[in-house]
């Protein structure tokens, strides 16, 4: 079949994008960005294979798709997931910095931002699964942030995340957030005032600093039929009465 054929039925939807940005990547030398591409990757799958299972998810129930960049990669978020956009940019930049420490400091710096919005999926000359969409367009453009522009104090160092209103509001609301003592605010994860970001365009995008521990990763929430999937999987372990 024919890339034409195969993309007769392309569907758009809506969902969450993390996009992790690798601080001085083009300035690397040759080896030490293939060693920065494959510790980024060894990561990302170390902690896509851990987390799924911890919640009881299947990993393409998690995510369904992973497109790099020149600097870094795209996460994309199963829209059944959106809201944990925010948690996924917190946990990657915790797993990549420590990554980081143990290879006497490959990565310069680590940004990431997340976005809400359409995406749509198509099958490329490759017979592999990509995606093109505002939601990465925008994404991409809100780390025209300088950490500069965040409130005085807030930040711990220039290893920022800088997320959307809109995956911030879709956070807030799958987590109670704003509710007092709700989970990630007793974990000291914090969100700053709103900020405007212009692009090259000169259009407008609106999001907030997040900051939080760096050496946290948390798992997606448990799915409805979490005690039911738990037993599913313990069968095998489980001696008949």
């Amino acid at each position: 079949m024919t890339v034409y054929e195969k993309n007769q039925s392309v569907k758009s939807f809506d969902t969450e994008v993390v996009l992790i940005d690798i601080e001085k990547f083009s300035l690397m030398s040759a080896l030490d960005q293939v060693k920065a591409a494959v510790v980024a990757n060894g990561e990302l799958e170390q902690f896509l294979g851990i987390s799924p299972g911890q919640s009881a998810f299947k990993l393409e129930e998690v995510v369904v798709g992973f497109v790099p960049t020149g600097d870094g990669f795209y996460v994309i978020l199963h829209p059944q997931l959106i809201g944990y956009g925010v948690v996924l940019a917190l946990s990657l930049r915790s797993m990549l910095l420590t990554a980081s420490n143990k290879t006497n400091g490959l990565f310069k710096g680590i940004q990431a931002a997340c976005h809400y919005g359409e995406l749509s999926a198509f099958v490329d000359i490759t017979e592999k699964k990509n995606f093109v969409g505002p939601v990465m367009n925008n994404c991409a453009r809100l780390l025209g942030i300088k950490s500069s522009q965040a409130p005085e104090n807030f930040l711990e160092d220039n290893n920022y995340i800088f997320c959307s209103k809109e995956s911030i509001e879709i956070f807030k609301a799958r987590y109670n957030y704003d509710q007092e003592g709700s989970h990630f605010k007793e974990r000291g994860v914090r969100i700053s005032d709103w900020i405007e970001v212009k692009d090259k365009h000169g259009l407008i995008h609106v999001g907030a600093f997040v900051e939080g521990s760096r050496y946290a990763a948390y798992n997606p929430p448990h799915p409805s039929d979490f005690d039911e999937r738990v037993r599913e999987r313990l069968k095998p372990y489980l001696s008949e009465e």
